[in-house]
């Protein structure tokens, strides 16, 4: 069976606005290696690191931004 481009998800809000302070993008929370081999990474890496890393690192921009911005 074929497999759709289409199927592929991605974490892309369209929000795309890098903070080189954090490293991140402050739509999406990857980094920058992450957005530029987002294709390349099988299904699986993709799934952990939306359902894993990018939750947690959300909260931690925001407790920065907070801080960084009072």
């Amino acid at each position: 069976m074929p497999i759709s481009i289409f199927k592929r998800r991605s974490p892309c809000v369209g929000i795309c606005q890098y903070d080189p302070e954090a490293e991140l993008c402050v739509g999406c929370f990857r980094n920058f290696a992450e957005i530029s081999d987002w294709g390349d990474l099988p299904p699986e890496e993709q799934q952990r690191i939306m359902q894993e890393e990018l939750p947690q690192r959300a909260k931690r921009y925001s407790q920065t931004f907070e801080t960084r911005y009072r």
